[in-house]
Formats: structure tokens, sequence, C-alpha cells
């Protein structure tokens, strides 16, 4: 980041997407589960189901979800 700050330990803004519609943009977000997904709503789908949660990391060492 410019200032320096970083996303680590951010947790996502799920309160500002009407899922379950995602916006195609591509901005990687790592969840706990080590999957990266393409955006952070996309994210915010799984946090919903109470099956991940944001990781703090950008993109994760494994490839996108299905």
């Amino acid at each position: 980041e410019p200032d320096g700050a970083s996303d680590e330990g951010k947790e996502p803004d799920c309160g500002r997407y009407i899922l379950p519609a995602c916006p195609k943009i591509l901005d990687p977000v790592c969840g706990t589960d080590n999957l990266t997904y393409p955006n952070e709503c996309e994210l915010c789908k799984a946090v919903t189901f109470g099956l991940v949660q944001y990781s703090g990391i950008n993109v994760c060492h494994s490839p996108l979800p299905c």
C-alpha cells in the first residue's frame, strides 16, 4: 500500500454487497480455507455460509475456486 498500511487482518465489508450477486471484478483475496477468491464479494458469499473468514492476505498459494 502507498502509505505503508497493510490489508492483513482487515475484515471484508460484506454489508456493501447484495448477495448472491457479485461484480465480475478480479481483485483477489485469500480465505482461511487457503483458497483465493476472485474478489471480496465472492469471499463474502462463503463467509455468509460460515465456511470461511478473510485471512488478511491478498492471494493464497492455491488455485482459484471453481
